[in-house]
């Protein structure tokens, strides 16, 4: 039978690496600082981005303790076997929740969101993404704010999510063949689609961890709604 030891003791170490990396830096960039009246009037757009960029991704390392850690359990209890990979060796990613290099190299918004809340995703795509007739990107985000409560965070990061999911494959299909012509073009387009994803990700997160209405609003208009007007824009004009 596989073994899972490997598996088991890469994911502790990864888990416990995420959940120091929390303990000793969260300090550093706490999210109350977002709703601090100074931060919200007295700073830079490109500081903001920046602060929300830090802050967010600090905060994401509790979700990554958590996840990988419990797959852990779950492998050294002998569940999450997969099979094997092309190269004959176990797989152990049968119940993960994260694919954490994924999520933070995505190059596109899709792949990135796919790799955030693994088994989550797949039953909002079985229940509520192929079961839709109209909008399914809508109706499993719409379904996915509810399923993870009331806080009007949520609400504002998944309604935000879906309009960027369809702006972004609008933008892939009319801009990528462009890209496509040479090798050296390709690179280029990679790492621009891998910044533009960050940007995106950073912007439509934040209310996720900050929950609250008020503070979300503001810090949208002191970002002049920048990446939602170009969103919708793409969504509603493209070809």
């Amino acid at each position: 039978d596989p073994s899972p030891i490997f598996a088991v003791f890469w994911k502790v170490v990864t888990a416990a690496t995420c959940g120091t990396t929390f303990i000793i830096v969260g300090g550093y960039f706490p999210l109350s600082t977002l709703k601090e009246v100074t931060f919200i009037e007295d700073t830079s757009v490109l500081y903001k981005f920046w602060y929300i960029y830090a802050s967010t991704g600090v905060s994401r390392l509790k979700y990554y303790f958590a996840w990988i850690f419990a797959d852990a359990i779950c492998n050294n209890s002998g569940l999450g076997f997969n099979g094997y990979n092309e190269n004959g060796v176990a797989k152990w990613d049968g119940v993960s929740n994260i694919d954490l290099v994924k999520f933070e190299t995505g190059t596109n918004l899709k792949e990135t969101i796919d790799a955030w809340n693994i088994r989550t995703n797949a039953w909002l795509r079985s229940v509520a993404y192929e079961r839709s007739s109209k909008y399914p990107t809508l109706m499993a985000f719409g379904l996915s704010a509810i399923w993870h409560g009331f806080y009007p965070g949520y609400y504002i990061t998944f309604a935000s999510g879906a309009v960027f999911t369809a702006a972004a494959r609008i933008g892939r299909k009319h801009v990528r063949p462009f890209f496509l012509k040479t090798n050296e073009l390709k690179a280029f387009y990679d790492v621009l689609t891998f910044i533009i994803t960050r940007l995106v990700i950073t912007y439509i997160t934040f209310s996720f961890v900050l929950l609250e209405l008020e503070p979300s609003i503001q810090i949208y208009m002191s970002l002049y709604w920048c990446l939602h007007i170009l969103g919708v824009a793409l969504w509603m004009f493209a070809p």
